[in-house]
């Protein structure tokens, strides 16, 4: 019924629906997934970073992850946006910007919590595939400003 609700525009209905369908069988990816999207679309973001942590403990699947430390990066809780993104660079990934976007997130939250040594070697790593020494200048004016900081910087 979810899928049905949503398609006919009533979101709140198709919520319901997978809440209750989540209720009745807690090992549904599918469920979790689709309550993790369709709250983030409603702008929901902390049902949909609990959601996907539903999802994420069922399938250890790092793209799980990756939402739930890009979830947690925008509330700025830092510390799990870091574990997140972590077990996802520890994860071997086949898209090279997925790789490029998971260390430069690792260096925004090492930056916040004030590892700046770890901010700036995931930096490094940013730069060490295959991009120029400005790279990190970049990131560093791109990301770091974005979330209103640039007092400090490294170039590589």
């Amino acid at each position: 019924m979810a899928l049905v609700y949503e398609a006919t525009g009533q979101q709140e209905k198709a919520l319901a629906s997978l809440r209750k369908a989540g209720e009745l069988n807690h090992g549904m990816v599918e469920t979790w997934d689709k309550l993790g999207e369709l709250s983030f679309k409603l702008g929901r973001q902390d049902e949909a970073r609990i959601n996907y942590k539903k999802a994420y403990m069922l399938t250890k699947d790092a793209h799980y992850a990756y939402r739930i430390g890009l979830l947690a990066l925008a509330n700025k809780d830092y510390r799990e946006a870091l574990d997140y993104f972590t077990v996802c660079a520890k994860c071997i990934v086949k898209d090279e910007f997925s790789i490029l976007d998971i260390f430069e997130n690792l260096a925004v939250c090492n930056y916040y919590l004030e590892y700046f040594d770890k901010a700036a070697e995931y930096g490094e790593r940013f730069c060490g595939k295959g991009r120029s020494g400005m790279c990190f200048t970049l990131l560093v004016g791109s990301s770091f400003a974005k979330l209103g900081r640039t007092r400090w910087r490294k170039t590589i």
